[in-house]
């Protein structure tokens, strides 16, 4: 299990989806059309605008459907086509900001369009601007419902998972206890989240909430055995006309470099330090460099703004010290990240061992080459380049690595 932030981030990144989607459509320009695969059944969307918003904009691309309502007395109502694969967005300009006192305050700067996201699930759905929810008026059978029932289980759980990280930090545990309670209590937590993504899954394999559900289950399980079970029970559909198709080639990526497998070579350009005027001097390596070399090589895929990142490097270096040698090293690969800023984090985190810092066009290559999503991803190659383990973490990197070396 991933153990640190992981909520937040699943949060973070189903908002901008939805966010993505919107701006797909924005730039499609103006299309209208009748249905969307899979059916032709309506759905009506309604709702009181707030004092100063002059029209809503109604946007579906996996309907190729975009039309502008205009407010009438304070209210619209609009009849679009029913979509369950993907969801539709409703962007409006609030030139009051939300209410905010100050604009500058407000979390949508000024005169940019605000966005709500729902399921037009074919029937009658209200819409509330002030807290930017999208109800039923039949929600036993509204998949919208079933997806606010998620947000609602989703934020409940956000809450109660910084609430306890927070009452561990704060208690007088010393710092290998608290680093241990904090992995179990996340990984319990993060188990129960899973479980209840994999039924929504069940459930909704044929719908926008199976795909949100199955993007929340990636975020917290990196058994990929698993997530190809339960990607395999999404409908083709779905998978094509949602945001999750670039991971799922992620994903099939990186069940290519499984535990068992061998490793996967890739070429990029490192930085090796500057010259006199301060430009980057640079050479070509690969990870056969270092992997496949007869060694057992823990290598760390990891950036200097990534605070998990910077979590995890107590722990390699205490593997680093008492193994390093002729059957043992380990390998930093710093990704999506600024050369300068991986040799400050270097300096200021007194890492000795070898560090790949990669020029801006190749910071993308490794995590393409093996399919990596989130980091840190830290992983240990076999003498031979066999891929031994993924996903190490706390103290697993020791136990691990004092598995292999018999010591």
């Amino acid at each position: 299990m991933k153990i640190h932030g992981i909520p937040a981030a699943a949060a973070a990144n189903i908002a901008m989806a939805a966010h993505a989607i919107a701006a797909a459509a924005l730039a499609a320009g103006l299309i209208l059309a009748t249905g969307c695969k899979g059916g032709e059944k309506m759905t009506t969307i309604k709702g009181e605008a707030p004092v100063g918003v002059t029209e809503v904009t109604i946007t579906c691309p996996a309907a190729d459907f975009f039309t502008v309502c205009e407010i009438q007395d304070g209210s619209f109502a609009a009849e679009i086509p029913t979509c369950l694969i993907s969801g539709t967005t409703l962007s409006f300009t609030d030139p009051d900001n939300s209410g905010e006192e100050d604009p500058e305050d407000a979390y949508f700067p000024e005169d940019e369009p605000q966005m709500i996201e729902f399921i037009a699930d074919g029937t009658t759905l209200t819409v509330d601007f002030e807290d930017g929810t999208v109800t039923s008026d039949a929600p036993e059978a509204s998949v919208q419902e079933r997806m606010n029932a998620f947000q609602a289980y989703f934020e409940e759980f956000n809450s109660e998972y910084e609430t306890k990280i927070r009452e561990i930090l704060d208690s007088e545990a010393d710092e290998e206890q608290t680093e241990k309670m904090i992995e179990e209590f996340s990984n319990a937590k993060c188990g129960e989240l899973a479980d209840y993504c994999k039924a929504l899954i069940e459930e909704n394999s044929d719908n926008y909430l199976g795909a949100t559900a199955f993007f929340c289950l990636m975020m917290v399980t990196e058994d990929e055995a698993e997530l190809m079970e339960y990607l395999d029970k999404l409908s083709d559909e779905l998978l094509e006309n949602t945001d999750l198709a670039p991971l799922v080639e992620a994903l099939k990526t990186s069940a290519g470099t499984s535990e068992g497998s061998q490793f996967a070579d890739f070429e990029v350009t490192c930085v090796t330090g500057a010259d006199a005027e301060g430009n980057p001097t640079t050479e070509t390596r690969r990870l056969s460099d270092y992997v496949g070399r007869g060694k057992y090589v823990l290598v760390d895929f990891w950036a200097s703004w990534c605070g998990p990142c910077r979590h995890e490097i107590p722990n390699i270096a205490e593997v680093y010290a008492q193994y390093a040698g002729e059957d043992f090293d380990v390998l930093g690969v710093a990704v999506w990240d600024n050369w300068q800023d991986t040799f400050d984090a270097v300096e200021a985190e007194g890492i000795s061992w070898n560090i790949m810092a990669l020029t801006e066009d190749c910071n993308k290559v490794p995590t393409d080459v093996y399919g990596i999503q989130g980091i840190p991803q830290i992983m240990l190659f076999g003498p031979d380049g066999t891929i031994v383990a993924k996903g190490l973490r706390g103290s697993a990197i020791a136990e691990k690595v004092a598995e292999v070396l018999g010591r």
